[in-house]
């Protein structure tokens, strides 16, 4: 996953002036948050789905505006 990350920002970066060995560093250093962040949109779609099937028809516009603005 980070590896992936690392090969689509190097390019990016590399053109900038950074190297890839600093590109490497920094996203592994940021590992963490990188999770936490994917974590967190998992969550968000995982109530979105679920509120398909929890709440009744006319208040789940409701559920689902409300899930998204309360994650972020």
């Amino acid at each position: 996953m980070l590896q992936f990350l690392i090969d689509r920002l190097t390019p990016i970066f590399e053109g900038m002036g950074v190297s890839a060995v600093d590109v490497n560093t920094y996203v592994d250093m940021l590992s963490g948050y990188i999770y936490g962040i994917l974590a967190v949109i998992v969550v968000v779609i995982a109530l979105l789905i679920a509120a398909h099937w929890i709440a009744r028809k006319g208040k789940r516009h409701l559920i689902r505006w409300s899930s998204v603005v309360r994650a972020w």
